[in-house]
């Protein structure tokens, strides 16, 4: 389900809440991405992946600042990390991604694979798991060819 984020932004404003900066950088991330991508539909898919890449940047930062010793500015990351994660799907660990490809490996495809596979194998993952990383079925399929 798709997120209100002018909603989010009219209640947090409302009631003072500090999340409303990462909400307005949400939208503002939205927009951005209509605006360079005129005639494409913005859906689901495309909100997940703006909030994991956002998700993603601030743990960096996160990383940057905590290895400098700015607890400050780390804490700071910390509860936008907390806000966009809450938008975002469970993680799937890498474990549930390998067992998973096993078992399309051997179920449809007989334990018999090669890296012509991989494409077909990884969009099945990823209609399951998405996001999963490539990275992981890519090790396995390997294992099989």
């Amino acid at each position: 389900k798709m997120i209100n984020i002018d909603e989010l932004i009219r209640e947090s404003a409302l009631a003072r809440d500090p999340s409303v900066a990462i909400y307005r950088l949400i939208k503002a991330e939205f927009l951005r991405w209509v605006k360079d991508n005129p005639g494409k539909n913005f859906d689901e898919a495309t909100e997940q992946k703006i909030l994991k890449k956002m998700r993603d940047q601030r743990k960096d930062s996160l990383d940057q600042y905590t290895k400098a010793g700015r607890i400050d500015l780390a804490e700071i990351e910390a509860k936008e990390i907390e806000v966009l994660q809450q938008f975002l799907p469970k993680e799937v660990s890498p474990e549930e991604i390998e067992n998973f490809t096993r078992l399309i490996i051997i179920e449809q495809y007989n334990s018999k694979v090669s890296m012509k596979d991989m494409k077909s194998i990884l969009s099945i993952v990823q209609a399951t798991y998405p996001g999963a990383d490539g990275k992981i079925v890519s090790k396995v399929v390997k294992t099989y060819t």
